[in-house]
């Protein structure tokens, strides 16, 4: 399962401002998705991935730990409804069990005003720039 750029673009604008090799003020997150290392290595054992913590600075290598991480625990079967966007990035940034969590619908909710435009006129434009790194990245 695959997401929109748009949405991709959003979550990057959200997580580091388009600076993709930023790190969170704890030091865990990390690179344009804002991936630990506990992500990474849950989607090695799920996916049989051999990803390192070097791959999460770079954007191609970060959306497909993003998809696989959103397509392995966003599904239908897990949350017992069907899957919206706000359940995948709130899985995204809470973990498995993030679309239960109250301060992942804050993130979503900032996520979204980015995703939909209803954000500043220069965070518009960063978004839009993003999209054209994440296009080029995924060979688009």
């Amino acid at each position: 399962m695959t997401v929109s750029h748009l949405l991709i673009s959003a979550i990057i604008m959200r997580e580091c401002s388009g600076d993709f090799t930023s790190t969170s003020m704890d030091g865990k997150a990390v690179g344009p998705m804002g991936i630990k290392m506990i992500c990474l290595e849950d989607i090695n054992r799920f996916a049989g991935t051999h990803y390192v913590s070097a791959d999460r600075f770079d954007l191609r290598k970060s959306i497909e730990m993003f998809n696989l991480y959103v397509g392995h625990y966003a599904t239908e079967k897990r949350i017992g409804w069907r899957v919206e966007v706000m359940d995948k990035v709130r899985i995204w940034h809470g973990g498995p069990n993030g679309w239960n969590f109250y301060p992942t619908y804050r993130y979503w909710i900032s996520v979204r005003n980015l995703f939909n435009g209803t954000c500043s006129e220069p965070e518009r434009e960063a978004v839009q720039a993003i999209q054209r790194k994440v296009e080029e990245a995924q060979g688009e």
